[in-house]
């Protein structure tokens, strides 16, 4: 299933359809009367970047640790909220461009109606309505009918089914242009009527450019400004105050753009922290939109479509999941409420998951891919979370083919490094680099927030630096390693230097850290920091096994100071054993109508529940089928990205292999040692430059 849809429109801004090309984010809800399209870029955030170390934490850590060992936890989590705590205490957020409002009328419903300038629903009583996103090819479609008085004349009735007219509103972000492109048509010529305009809760200033142009922008917070321009065939387009009016169209285009002053070299390279007046920034940004809806103009409109699809789908068609069942002919809706339908519902979950995760990932997008980019007017606090299992998991990136542009991410990554040496340096007198649980646009690496348990533990850094060794896992690229590889060794400096004696005279921990579920002290308060959590050695194991590995795989010298260094510290860590594996729970439980939820990781979910593979003393260990869940009784996944460059076709029915096999991409590098795990067996095979059929190396009794 590629499809979402609906039977209604969207009520508000959480049941609306999310468009997006890695930079800038639509959210649009397909109400016939009044169109509510909700707009964001990744680069607006709310201010410019400030050095906020505490620089009193490399004096309290021995301090903090002697406590913890002392069992006063309860004083040490008070020195720790004083010394830890950045100044100022948060990072910058990322913020709403606003809304572009479409107010549709027709040539009898001119007069407003009531106090509050709206007008009586011009298409109350439709009919046929349907709001769809289709994945294949990102563009989001409302049509719908409306029995209405037109003139009786011979072209009209050539061209019109009775009084009904069927309208059709097309969206889509596009790549190439880089605007938001909306196409407005009618069944019956000389239909289209409506009023546009920009609505945001504060801004500088509203304004129009010839007659069929409005701007927005503000100066507040990182400078941005939001034009939206509008072509029309038959009709008339001009600008009343800040509105854009079409009147009596045939067919309607807008393109809408926001640009940031963050797009100037200048302004990004000090942080926003310039001495150019603020409207001077947002003429720039006004002339940046400019150029890029000037682009989008020169192009038929069809044309325009047509790139867009070709650009979208050679992404998008990267892997394929299909699951046999039911459900094929329900609404969206209807298929999330359904109990009897959750194969479809997967496969269509999964389907969108690695939409969102293009249309926020891909070029022209310069930051790493969040579902943030969607995000509502007057929700704040949006930040990029660096602690999270997707901090370094570069399956969702392989599925999407979007790991071809990763290198986009090279100009965050130097930033983040930055910030975070610094903050190494000042807050714990220590090399390497060091970052915090969040961080934001400028890459700000120090503690955001006074959550105890959340914000104080410095393992941002070592999630980071494991995103490089899974790229390199993955891809195989030796050039982008032996770029990026200074990462891994900065993070394992830091550790190298901040981890602690657990007490016990033979091991190593990261102290203090931080328990999210708390525990009692005894006199009846709650502690939330604590001396040692299995949990941190565990990834920090992960960190130094990492970067020896791939300092191996460089031919690096292993008897340099620092690798020896890491070495003696990974035996040091008491990280206990992996954990097993669990059964693949439903994930498509409690899913909201728009599918919105925790997409990327459960995207990975699906995906390792039929294969997944790991390194493994240079051996690809490949699992199939190791948590399926029973529902998902037959189905096949092809194309699937595996370590050591890998690919794999899987089908099954009933739990059980029908057709299984790996390869490689003709002329690329791969791993040709492999394990694979099946019902709990493990067999040894070698991969060639021919695809190996898994059923081949299996035993016949399996």
């Amino acid at each position: 299933m590629n499809t979402l849809w609906y039977k209604s429109p969207a009520r508000n801004w959480n049941e609306a359809l999310p468009l997006g090309n890695g930079r800038l984010g639509a959210m649009l809800c397909g109400t016939p009367g009044h169109e509510t399209i909700s707009l964001s870029e990744e680069s607006l955030w709310s201010g410019g970047y400030t050095c906020r170390d505490n620089k009193a934490a490399a004096g309290s850590v021995r301090q903090i640790r002697e406590l913890l060992n002392q069992q006063r936890a309860g004083e040490a989590q008070e020195l720790l909220l004083e010394t830890f705590s950045a100044i100022p205490e948060s990072q910058t957020f990322m913020r709403s461009a606003g809304e572009l409002h479409l107010d549709f009328y027709t040539s009898e419903t001119f007069a407003l109606t009531d106090r509050s300038a709206r007008r009586a629903d011009p298409f109350e009583g439709y009919t046929s309505y349907r709001r769809e996103l289709d994945l294949r090819t990102a563009i989001a479609t409302t049509s719908f009918s409306k029995d209405m008085n037109v003139q009786n004349t011979a072209y009209l009735s050539r061209h019109s089914q009775g009084s009904s007219i069927t309208f059709t509103r097309e969206a889509f972000v596009d790549a190439a242009t880089d605007v938001l492109v909306l196409h407005f048509t009618a069944s019956t010529p000389k239909s289209i009527y409506f009023r546009a305009n920009f609505e945001r809760g504060t801004c500088s200033s509203k304004s129009t450019s010839s007659d069929d142009t409005i701007i927005l922008t503000d100066t507040s917070g990182v400078t941005f400004a939001a034009m939206a321009t509008g072509v029309v065939s038959g009709g008339r387009i001009f600008t009343r105050g800040e509105y854009l009016v079409v009147e009596e169209a045939d067919e309607a285009l807008l393109f809408v753009d926001v640009q940031t002053a963050f797009r100037k070299h200048n302004y990004r390279a000090r942080g926003g922290n310039i001495a150019k007046r603020p409207s001077a920034l947002a003429s720039w940004c006004c002339d940046r939109a400019l150029k890029n809806i000037c682009f989008a103009l020169g192009a038929e409109y069809q044309n325009l479509k047509k790139t867009h699809i070709e650009e979208y789908s050679h992404l998008y068609d990267t892997v394929s999941l299909e699951m046999q069942g039911q459900g094929e002919s329900l609404s969206t809706d209807e298929l999330v409420s359904s109990c009897a339908c959750r194969e479809k519902l997967t496969e269509l979950y999964w389907n969108f998951s690695r939409y969102l995760y293009i249309s926020a990932g891909r070029v022209p997008g310069t930051l790493p891919a969040t579902t943030s980019l969607w995000n509502p007017q007057g929700k704040e606090g949006l930040r990029f979370n660096l602690c999270s299992p997707l901090s370094y998991d570069m399956l969702p990136s392989m599925l999407t083919g979007t790991y071809r542009t990763d290198h986009k991410m090279s100009k965050y990554l130097k930033r983040l490094l930055k910030n975070g040496r610094r903050t190494a340096l000042s807050m714990f007198k220590a090399d390497g680099f060091a970052a915090f649980t969040t961080t934001d646009l400028w890459g700000d690496t120090a503690p955001d927030g006074k959550d105890i348990a959340a914000s104080f533990t410095p393992l941002g850094s070592a999630y980071i630096a494991r995103s490089i060794s899974e790229f390199y896992d993955y891809t195989q690229d030796r050039k982008f390693l032996k770029k990026h590889f200074k990462i891994l060794e900065a993070a394992s400096d830091f550790f190298a230097h901040y981890l602690a004696d657990s007490g016990d005279g033979g091991h190593v921990c990261l102290s203090p850290s931080a328990k999210e579920e708390g525990y009692a002290l005894t006199d009846g308060t709650t502690a939330y920091v604590c001396s040692h959590n299995p949990r941190d050695s565990v990834i920090i194991a992960a960190l130094f096994k990492a970067t020896l590995d791939c300092a191996k795989i460089l031919g690096k010298d292993l008897s340099d100071a620092n690798l020896v260094k890491y070495s003696a510290l990974l035996k040091k860590l008491d990280a206990g054993s992996p954990a097993e594996e669990s059964p693949a729970t439903d994930i498509t439980a409690g899913l909201p109508a728009n599918l919105m939820g925790n997409n990327f990781e459960n995207v990975s979910a699906i995906t390792s529940a039929i294969i997944s593979s790991r390194m493994e003393d240079g051996r690809v260990c490949i699992k199939v089928l190791s948590s399926a869940p029973q529902t998902w009784r037959q189905g096949s996944i092809k194309s699937v990205p595996l370590k050591g460059n890998i690919l794999a076709d899987v089908s099954w029915s009933n739990g059980t292999i029908d057709a299984a096999r790996v390869y490689s991409k003709p002329g690329t590098t791969f791993l040709r040692e492999l394990t694979i795990e099946y019902l709990g067996k493990r067999y040894e095979t070698r991969l060639t430059e021919n695809p190996l059929d898994l059923l081949n190396v299996l035993p016949s009794t399996v």
